[in-house]
């Protein structure tokens, strides 16, 4: 009896087991699209054709740009609905509706900024055929939605939520939520205050020669400026993956003489934090009106980077400083006012309310000057009452969807510069190249022309009118390069004027040595083919390292290390070129003594917390090491002995403790401490950094070459090698044949894990390789793995 009972037990365990099985295998296949068949659906003019490459990449051929523009969405949809919702949740400041209080300051902080507001607003004054496009693309969002039913992706039933209906405008404030994520005023502006309070106005000077201005900012800033909700909301947002380190990227054009096809190519790969599913989706148009393929933000219509049968383009961050805190003086007699231009006016209030999933709701009371929202009730301990004054929401005639569009549609230089002219916080250096053999680089963007102190890397006086933005610098005078007589232009994050420049953009830049790389690569052949451009992409010579390495050995030929281990360190550099390779114990070596190297340097002048704070900025200790490597040498001496010291004497201290620390992490001999041992990257979803799904969304870690200054950049936070930033996708395109321009994402086009295109790029992406994609259509039919055609209800 007994037997028979636990027989009965074993039978219903194992068939709760299959149940659960079941419908975890259901969870995880639901969402998977149809790539294929013919689909009914309200809103289009004509049918349209949905043609998936073997790479999931949507080919989209239509009898308009509005219908293009729906299928667009419909595309984007069934790949990506659970990140088109993180994003309106995020932009819209509505995250802790789905993550509950742990996102609040994130909420409070993007509902400060308004970015949905700000998109709002530029949809607006968008011309009636950019609002229309919009409109048809949420159309398309909204009509595959209706079709799932119960079926959404797995992340709406692992947070227990719904997808609800897209508005118009929810997805516009994507443009002001990147335009934030590529400025460095929150983090930076502070280091610089306490810089120069340190340093005094002229050592300033000299270690940042690329900012101007007064010395004297408007009140020297709290010592906890930074240990605040404003920190505390942008960590929220990364460890959702929604932002990161500000971006750098690579782009450089090629002219036909210089080509091995005898045609200009292009070559851009925009860094960006890394996640599944990548940040960019790629999509081919093809419409009587215009024929364009390349990448395409979420929740956008259109291509944002990539080409047509014309022209093509790419982008690299110009690192404008476009946003100033001004200090302002409230009304003690009646805190609604503030003082501006001598004057006292109201502020404008408006209240916010933060629902919060499984608590109370949160009020909001964002208060704005006319320079802006004030955010020192987002900073713990400001006294002072700051307002944000950037580029969004000063330039209120610029629509950058508009300028996006427009590109679209270039065909020429003439047209691609008109199309830039409506940038407006968008501050990037975009690369061109055209069928006709030119090529060129036109910067874009709003540049403040500031009165009184002209440069934005100090806080400024908001009360009497004396440093108050007056303009921006008009289109004309932003720099720009056209068919030059080497034959190429690269940019790389680098100043776009020889100093001095003839305004202030911006008091940081990317060290050069990305720059200096493909000027060497780009310069060394008199040919230059899309095989060459696809290698240097992936590129890992650091040339700061070869430099230092060769300083190292100096600074021991006189008297070699007594110690055992650090002999037989020194030993890996020798013939070492800086090639930052997964295989390389001297790659490992130098990226442990490059930081160590820097408080050896500047300790003594910054004291060993602001040396600290410096290099926790992104790349910021980098650029002044590259300064010091190419010789202001002042540094070397330090300011608390009575001796003069020199390169030897930073270098010995570093290298020992460098090579200690590896002995303790890595052990065995030094060549054992390969670069793939300490540096990794794990492609990590949104909801995997919970780590028991982890597994079940995230794909690696897997060893890595590169590192933050090598081409093929791999960046990682200071303290730790894990990469979290990097090529957010590659692109190549040579004119003499658009059917094999090249495309690779960190990932997939698919935001879900059970389709094939989740990470099929990944390892493409990885090693240096890429797909082609292809625009005539006979050529997209040889790739073809699906073909969907959506009509109207009407059948047309």
């Amino acid at each position: 009896m007994l037997k028979r009972i636990l027989l009965g037990v074993l039978v219903v365990l194992l068939l709760a087991v299959a149940g659960a099985g079941g419908f975890a295998w259901y969870l995880h296949r639901r969402a998977l699209p149809d790539y294929a068949g013919v689909v009914t659906v309200p809103g289009l003019k004509q049918p349209v054709e949905i043609l998936r490459d073997r790479w999931g990449v949507p080919h989209i051929f239509a009898g308009s740009l509005e219908d293009a523009a729906f299928a667009q969405g419909w595309a984007v949809a069934q790949d990506r609905l659970f990140h088109l919702d993180l994003l309106r949740h995020a932009t819209q400041g509505r995250l802790s509706e789905i993550f509950g209080s742990a996102t609040v300051d994130t909420d409070k902080l993007f509902r400060t900024l308004d970015f949905h507001g700000e998109g709002r607003r530029m949809l607006e004054r968008s011309s009636p055929q950019v609002r229309a496009g919009v409109a048809a693309y949420v159309r398309g969002v909204n009509a595959y939605a209706a079709t799932l039913g119960g079926r959404l992706p797995v992340e709406f039933a692992l947070l227990r939520i719904d997808f609800q209906p897209l508005a118009a405008d929810e997805m516009m404030g994507i443009i002001p939520y990147m335009v934030f994520s590529l400025m460095d005023t929150w983090p930076l502006e502070t280091v610089y205050e306490r810089l120069a309070g340190k340093l005094g106005p002229e050592r300033f000077a000299r270690l940042f020669p690329d900012v101007a201005g007064g010395p004297v900012a408007a009140y020297p800033p709290s010592a906890e400026v930074h240990s605040d909700v404003i920190l505390a909301g942008i960590a929220a947002a990364e460890r959702l993956g929604l932002l990161g380190e500000a971006g750098a990227s690579n782009n450089w054009v090629v002219a036909p003489r210089k080509s091995a096809s005898g045609q200009a190519i292009l070559a851009n790969d925009p860094h960006l934090p890394l996640g599944l599913p990548a940040t960019w989706h790629t999509v081919h148009l093809s419409t009587p009106e215009v024929d364009v393929a390349g990448v395409a933000l979420l929740g956008l219509p259109g291509v944002t980077i990539g080409h047509n049968r014309d022209i093509a383009w790419g982008l690299t961050n110009l690192m404008a400083d476009g946003g100033d805190f001004f200090v302002e003086k409230l009304n003690p007699d009646n805190p609604g006012e503030v003082m501006y231009r001598g004057q006292w006016v109201k502020l404008q209030e408006r209240e916010e309310t933060i629902h919060v999933k499984g608590g109370a709701d949160v009020k909001l009371t964002v208060r704005s000057s006319p320079h802006g929202p004030l955010v020192n009730n987002l900073i713990k301990g400001e006294t002072h009452a700051l307002a944000l004054r950037w580029t969004v929401n000063a330039a209120g005639d610029a629509s950058e969807l508009e300028a996006i569009l427009a590109l679209n549609r270039a065909r020429n230089w003439s047209d691609f510069r008109a199309a830039l002219r409506g940038m407006g916080g968008v501050a990037q250096n975009f690369a061109y190249a055209d069928r006709k053999g030119n090529i060129g680089v036109q910067s874009s963007g709003r540049i403040p022309i500031r009165q009184g102190n002209p440069a934005g890397h100090r806080y400024r006086i908001g009360w009497d009118g004396s440093q108050e933005w007056n303009g921006f610098v008009p289109f004309e005078r932003m720099p720009f390069t056209y068919n030059p007589p080497q034959g190429w232009i690269a940019t790389a994050n680098t100043p776009p004027f020889r100093r001095p420049a003839p305004f202030y953009i911006a008091a940081y830049y990317e060290p050069r040595d990305r720059w200096l790389r493909i000027a060497e690569v780009l310069a060394a052949k008199d040919k230059l083919s899309v095989a060459d451009m696809q290698a240097l992409q992936f590129d890992h010579v650091w040339v700061g390292a070869r430099e230092l390495a060769a300083k190292l050995r100096e600074a021991y030929a006189a008297a070699p290390p007594a110690d055992a281990t650090e002999r037989a360190a020194l030993q890996l550099f020798d013939g070492w070129n800086g090639a930052m390779e997964v295989d390389s114990p001297a790659a490992a070596l130098f990226a442990e003594f490059f930081p160590a190297l820097f408080p050896e340097i500047f300790a003594d002048e910054l004291g060993a917390d602001l040396a600290r704070t410096v290099q926790s900025q992104t790349n910021l200790y980098a650029t002044l090491l590259r300064q010091v490597l190419e010789g202001d040498t002042v540094w070397l001496d330090r300011v608390d002995t009575p001796q003069k010291e020199g390169w030897p004497d930073v270098i010995r201290p570093a290298f020992a403790k460098a090579v200690a620390r590896l002995k303790q992490q890595l052990g065995g001999a030094p060549a054992s401490w390969t670069w793939g041992r300490l540096h990794t990257y794990e492609a990590t979803h949104a909801l995997g950094r919970v780590r028991w799904l982890a597994p079940y969304f995230n794909r690696g870690p897997f060893p890595v070459a590169g590192s933050p200054m090598t081409v093929g950049k791999m960046q990682y936070p200071f303290g730790t090698f894990q990469v979290n930033h990097g090529a957010s996708m590659r692109q190549i395109t040579d004119f003499a044949d658009l059917n094999g321009a090249r495309v690779v994402l960190p990932g997939g086009e698919s935001g879900i894990p059970a389709s094939p295109h989740y990470a099929d790029d990944l390892q493409l992406w990885r090693t240096g390789q890429s797909h082609p994609l292809p625009m005539d259509r006979a050529e997209v039919e040889k790739q073809m793995d699906g073909r969907l055609v959506l009509q109207s209800e009407g059948g047309g």
